[in-house]
């Protein structure tokens, strides 16, 4: 699965005790037509299978919720600083906002927001 959507990536590895079995798996299920999609299916050779394959396979998956890890991130507490930064950057980005919209000719006044 998708680590940021949880949506499925449409592969899977099929880990067998004898290769004599996968090799007659892989054959039986190449071309298998599966939820209106065709399987393509091989075995590999133990050299080819990455150490790290089915590790956490074990596992349910829990997707992750990314709107509360940005949530936390933006809500998190910040040192004078650190908001002092902050609100330098808002400052200059509201000022290339602004001359940008002049040069346009359009009077217009942007009103601040408290600080904090």
């Amino acid at each position: 699965r998708s680590k940021k959507t949880g949506a499925s990536k449409h592969y899977a590895f099929v880990e067998f005790e004898h290769g004599g079995i996968a090799d007659i798996a892989a054959s039986a299920m190449h071309g298998y037509l599966l939820f209106e999609r065709l399987l393509e299916v091989r075995a590999l050779a133990p050299s080819e299978v990455h150490p790290d394959t089915f590790k956490g396979a074990d596992k349910k998956f829990r997707a992750i919720p990314w709107s509360t890890v940005a949530a936390k991130r933006q809500n998190r507490e910040r040192t004078e600083q650190q908001e002092a930064d902050r609100r330098k950057r808002y400052e200059q980005r509201n000022k290339r906002r602004m001359d940008s919209i002049s040069a346009a000719g359009i009077s217009y006044e942007l009103k601040q927001p408290a600080s904090k």
